[in-house]
């Protein structure tokens, strides 16, 4: 068992109605992912304490983790309705308006967010990341810039800024980005995906292959969904199981020379 959970059973056992040890054991529940374990600690230290504000956002962030969008949204609700300065509410409820597509909405709480804590660079990226969604690209390059000044070897940063240089056809400034991303993360194999159909986009198609290939050894993570959308176009009809193979190689090289991924 977690040496934290111990510990903080052993308080509950001393008293039982201690808010503080439910809250930190079911964060501790949480961390080792028993989300439903976690979410009963949070009942329990929000039962004698109702303006508990953290035990509101740490149900609520674990009821996120499960999957749910209203019961996490509830929580974070009254969460900043007790603490109005909780940056870290305030943030995770973006998330979830992120994960709705409510994205004026997420935006709005990370604005919050930042402005309560503007050292908060996750807020800037991942507002950043909701700009790109509703096409604002130099805006979320902004975003990118200011969260990659706080935390200058936040690989994801890169990474997304990438994504935004990309989506708006600057393909040198966006593999730059990914050679950030990767430098600091060699195993980022999002971002040695993200490279590989930035050179395709350039014409230079060998080169994309052989980064398609390394992002394949390292996980199949994206290489399953790239089977897919190249089956959906017509040139793989092998299987989907995240493997880069001959007949990959062959479709891949084939959606180039059409434009298909453009």
């Amino acid at each position: 068992m977690d040496k934290r959970i111990q510990l903080y059973s052993r308080c509950i056992e001393l008293n039982p109605e201690h808010p503080i040890a439910y809250n930190h054991r079911g964060t501790a529940y949480s961390d080792k992912g028993q989300f439903d374990q976690a979410i009963r600690d949070y009942n329990e230290a929000i039962e004698p304490d109702a303006k508990y504000a953290n035990s509101f956002n740490n149900r609520g962030y674990a009821y996120s983790d499960l999957g749910q969008y209203e019961r996490p949204i509830q929580d974070f609700d009254e969460a900043v309705r007790l603490n109005p300065k909780f940056a870290y509410a305030f943030y995770n409820r973006g998330t979830v308006h992120d994960d709705k597509g409510q994205f004026d909405l997420a935006i709005m709480d990370y604005d919050k967010a930042i402005s309560l804590n503007p050292q908060y660079a996750i807020a800037f990226n991942n507002r950043g990341i909701t700009y790109i969604n509703k096409g604002l690209y130099d805006w979320a390059i902004q975003d990118f810039d200011k969260a990659i000044t706080l935390h200058p070897t936040y690989a994801r940063a890169f990474n997304n800024r990438g994504q935004a240089h990309g989506d708006k056809g600057q393909y040198g400034q966006a593999i730059q980005d990914y050679n950030k991303a990767i430098a600091i993360d060699p195993e980022y194999t999002k971002a040695i995906h993200n490279r590989a159909l930035a050179y395709g986009s350039k014409g230079e198609y060998n080169r994309a292959i052989s980064y398609f290939k390394r992002a394949a050894r390292i996980g199949k993570k994206h290489t399953a969904p790239l089977q897919r959308f190249l089956q959906q176009k017509g040139f793989y009809n092998g299987k989907i199981d995240g493997q880069f193979t001959p007949m990959m190689e062959k479709a891949l090289m084939a959606c180039f020379k059409t434009k298909c991924a453009g």
